[in-house]
């Protein structure tokens, strides 16, 4: 009788757990989002797309640990990459011929205002100054002067090393 009994309760086991899905076949926590930059963003991509007039790429959302590298003593390696990680400027204008980054560009709207924003944004153009690239902070606005933004972009660039 028992025999029976444990059979039964393996089969009910067998039957319950063989119809979950392994690990490799769980549809993982993801979606797609709908837009990758804010409307915002969008709109000064185009302004600057058409401000530098096809003389660079230009990238939205790059992370800085992909623009700089750490260049310090192994001990402290670590200190400074965990300062970078999960940091990015919002576009980067970089060369045609070989995709040397050239410039950081941030758009700063209202929430660069804050007192935590304002810190961030100031180790950020530090770290990059440090590392050899020049940031240019636009601020947000309805509309922008190309031309302005084109000279703007095209000072920054050629003053690199004479900040």
């Amino acid at each position: 009788m028992w025999f029976f009994v444990i059979l039964v309760i393996i089969v009910i086991i067998v039957v319950v757990f063989s119809g979950k899905k392994s690990g490799k076949d769980k549809k993982l926590p993801y979606v797609r989002k709908n837009y990758f930059l804010t409307k915002a963003e969008i709109d000064f991509f185009r302004v600057l797309e058409k401000a530098v007039e096809n003389k660079y790429y230009v990238f939205p959302q790059v992370r800085i640990s992909d623009l700089v590298l750490v260049k310090t003593k192994r001990e402290d390696y670590y200190k400074y990459r965990n300062k970078i990680d999960r940091k990015s400027v919002d576009f980067i204008l970089a060369e045609k011929e070989n995709l040397k980054p050239l410039l950081a560009i941030e758009l700063d709207d209202s929430s660069h205002n804050y007192k935590k924003r304002r810190a961030r944004d100031e180790f950020v153009e530090k770290a990059l100054r440090d590392a050899g690239l020049s940031l240019l902070r636009i601020k947000y606005k309805r509309a922008y002067d190309i031309q302005e933004i084109s000279k703007l972009i095209d000072d920054k660039i050629n003053n690199v090393g004479q900040q």
